[in-house]
């Protein structure tokens, strides 16, 4: 199944210094750093934001990936990236790219925004290039019409892009863990109380050449179980809700076992749960 297996495991927005053209004082633009569903960044309008983010060292640079925005269809995305921090003229910027997924926000919540991401809401987004060099990255957003009246995103990130090659097996299970408490009433009746719930996704991947068995081993090495990864594991699906659906921030929370199923051909496993 291979339509575009990506991974940012080392992400490098955490390293940067960070700014936007507006912020709510509550929600600052620092809180894209932070691996928190409740902790965003909030426009003060739906003016057009730049988000900067500058390094004293240059980056490696590959892909970008929102997480959990509350990004409509419609909403536009433009990457540009400099080699030097003082550079007007970047090196190199994408096209205008145009958001063409939204999930439908939780039921009880009207819109996408902080409020519902604990049950499911909030959007990824995501876009991988030629890897570059930089010490700036800009990230303008528009979202005309967004009925919050305001952009909002919880994680930005950027960094070195693992391509796994043929992409994982057949059979991917994505599921979403529900902490729903069911308790029956004095008269009978089923009480179930809305709780949070969260997007779990598990892979085999059974056809790694030697390229991919080094990168997945150095992930599992560097990252462990502890450090977030972005993943885009159906990046070149022409299916928009595939596409979204199979994109994840989370922990890996398996053991990744390497298998050398015969020459030049290795097998391995994925599991990730989102933050």
């Amino acid at each position: 199944m291979s339509v575009g297996f990506k991974i940012i495991s080392r992400d490098s927005i955490r390293l940067a210094t960070v700014s936007a053209t507006s912020a709510f004082p509550l929600r600052p633009i620092d809180n894209i750093k932070l691996d928190s569903k409740s902790d965003v960044w909030r426009a003060t309008s739906l003016a057009e934001q730049t988000i900067t983010a500058t390094w004293t060292d240059a980056q490696s640079i590959a892909g970008v990936g929102i997480v959990f925005s509350n990004l409509i269809i419609g909403s536009t995305v433009l990457i540009k990236l400099y080699t030097n921090v003082a550079d007007v003229s970047p090196v190199f910027q994408t096209d205008t790219l145009v958001v063409d997924f939204a999930n439908t926000p939780p039921i009880g919540f009207p819109t996408l925004s902080l409020a519902s991401t604990p049950f499911g809401g909030g959007n990824y987004f995501a876009n991988f290039f030629i890897e570059q060099s930089a010490e700036k990255m800009e990230v303008v957003l528009t979202s005309p019409g967004n009925p919050d009246g305001s952009m909002e995103i919880a994680r930005l990130v950027a960094g070195k892009v693992i391509g796994i090659t043929n992409g994982a097996d057949f059979g991917a299970i994505v599921s979403y863990d529900d902490n729903i408490v069911e308790n029956r009433s004095d008269s009978g009746n089923l009480v179930s109380d809305t709780s949070p719930r969260s997007k779990k996704i598990e892979f085999d991947l059974g056809d790694l050449n030697p390229t991919d068995k080094a990168a997945m081993q150095t992930m599992k090495r560097v990252s462990g179980k502890s450090v977030p990864i972005f993943v885009s594991a159906q990046d070149l699906s022409p299916v928009l809700a595939e596409k979204n659906i199979f994109q994840i921030y989370g922990i890996i929370n398996n053991d990744i076992s390497i298998t050398t199923v015969s020459y030049n051909k290795h097998a391995g496993n994925l599991s990730i749960t989102e933050i």
